[in-house]
């Protein structure tokens, strides 16, 4: 048998068919450890011919982890959790594994974010079953520590497969008794590993998830003061404490910290990005320039080598922080064709488009220029203009957003009538309202969706408390009631999704 996959589930029935069935092609056998689902996931993991093993919970990921090991068959082990999928051919994985002299390989895992984002690392999640291997560490469990201890010299590959994480959005993150959990566990160990980096950086990891962010920039340092040699995941520190220290108000001292880090990583380029923000915070725009090309110079930082990497750092965020200050320092035509560039590669992200308009339009070129060429398209350039108020230049853009859409949806009709509202039009905004109000639920739906997004708006709370005429705002209330919208059903993932989003940061992981 060449290969098991190894899981442990706790009340996971929602997920953990599409995980069994990402993997189904790849694995010859499926091990589920339950610490004690109250729900289906059993029946469900049976369904997929998985050998169900009883594991109460005792406090320890560890623990649970080694009792799915206990009992696999396979020349190879696997593991995923049921908020993740693999992804990538299962015949060029099996062929690989079969011809590898690997003890073990690096996954690359894409953890998505809202809003279209995505932080990326990689982890040993694929090794091979040799005897005496299991893991240790109550909270972000690691097998790596036996595997080196069978098998001194390795060595540990590049995986030829990935793993998506979906654990990160926005319907899973808010689970407070987790992030408790999470903490307590932490906290146990690093009471029984007092001088152990790794413990303290988990630690560090855990009180940034909660938002403490005094807390974790303290135990970040300490997990790098403790460190004597160079760590899989010490990039991820380095980026971790430049984040608690900037969030905690201490801005000199991240940059400080974020320049001390680029001596040890050069290349990464997700701290290239941070420097040069911070330094154009600190007012030294000519090395914040200096650091933000470096960063699209290399690109998204792969992992590995680097981790808790975020691939607009050295993309499409870049080019629009670059096109930002250069605007601010009077360089016009290289900052429109720097925020051009991102809107290139992230045409969908209102923020980029936002930042194009005002810079075309603080230049005094006419707004119809905007759409001649798209990206971006006369819809997008409507919302960026919307929410600048710039009325009666948004109506000729959803004008030419009629030629490329001729069956006019209902959240184009819905942003024209606001349009027309604060242009003090009432017959034409009722003319747009009334035809913006389809039968179906699910274009309903879309028409408010849609309006949230022109509006820049992310609830229904921020809605109410906008400056929307009142007839449109009562009106587009309506809509929510009757469709029973809650607060988080706003919140857009696809066309003009917010990039305000933060990465949670905080993943228990096996770090090779």
């Amino acid at each position: 048998m060449l290969l098991t996959l190894c899981m442990i589930v706790r009340d996971e029935e929602a997920e953990l068919a599409e995980c069994l069935r990402s993997a189904q092609a790849a694995v010859d056998e499926i091990v589920v450890a339950d610490t004690g689902s109250s729900d289906h996931s059993q029946e469900v993991a049976r369904s997929f011919g998985a050998v169900v093993v009883e594991s109460p919970w005792q406090g320890d990921f560890a623990q649970a982890r080694n009792a799915s090991l206990s009992a696999a068959h396979g020349k190879w082990v696997l593991v995923l959790d049921a908020d993740e999928r693999l992804d990538g051919d299962p015949a060029t994985l099996r062929s690989w594994l079969r011809r590898t002299s690997a003890v073990a390989a690096q996954v690359p895992i894409r953890n998505l974010l809202a809003g279209g984002r995505e932080e990326r690392h990689s982890a040993v999640r694929l090794f091979r079953r040799l005897p005496g291997i299991h893991y240790e560490r109550r909270l972000h469990e690691q097998v790596i520590g036996s595997l080196l201890a069978a098998r001194p010299h390795g060595p540990i590959s590049a995986a030829p497969v990935a793993i998506i994480h979906r654990g990160y959005l926005p319907q899973f993150v808010d689970d407070r008794d987790k992030k408790a959990r999470n903490l307590r566990l932490a906290q146990e160990e690093v009471a029984e590993r007092p001088e152990d980096a790794f413990s303290a950086y988990a630690l560090g990891v855990e009180h940034l998830a909660q938002g403490d962010f005094d807390a974790a920039a303290a135990e970040l340092q300490r997990a790098r003061s403790l460190t004597v040699a160079v760590e899989p995941w010490q990039s991820r520190l380095f980026k971790l404490e430049v984040s608690a220290l900037w969030q905690a108000g201490r801005e000199d001292d991240a940059r400080h910290l974020v320049l001390e880090a680029l001596r040890h990583f050069p290349r990464f380029t997700d701290l290239h990005y941070l420097a040069g923000v911070l330094l154009l915070r600190a007012g030294r725009p000519r090395e914040g320039e200096r650091h933000l090309r470096r960063a699209i110079a290399l690109g998204p930082a792969q992992t590995p080598p680097y981790d808790g990497a975020d691939p607009r750092l050295g993309g499409a965020q870049a080019w629009r922080t670059l096109g930002r200050l250069l605007g601010e320092l009077g360089r016009h035509d290289e900052a429109l064709a720097a925020l051009a560039q991102a809107v290139r590669l992230e045409p969908d992200d209102l923020a980029h488009v936002q930042a194009l308009v005002e810079l075309h339009l603080a230049a005094g070129r006419p707004a119809g220029e905007l759409w001649q060429s798209p990206p971006p398209g006369p819809l997008e350039v409507a919302a960026a203009l919307f929410r600048l108020r710039r009325w009666q230049d948004a109506l000729h853009a959803f004008s030419d957003a009629r030629l490329e859409l001729p069956e006019l949806p209902a959240h184009l009709h819905l942003l024209e009538a606001l349009c027309h509202v604060h242009r003090q039009e009432a017959p034409k905004a009722w003319s747009h309202l009334n035809a913006a109000l389809p039968p179906s639920p699910t274009a309903r739906r879309e028409a408010l969706e849609q309006v949230a997004w022109a509006i820049g708006l992310r609830g229904e709370q921020e809605l109410a408390s906008s400056d929307v005429p009142g007839a449109v705002l009562d009106a587009v209330s309506g809509l929510a009631s009757e469709l029973g919208h809650s607060p988080s059903a706003w919140a857009r993932e696809g066309i003009g999704a917010s990039c305000a989003n933060q990465s949670p940061m905080a993943h228990g992981e096996e770090y090779a």
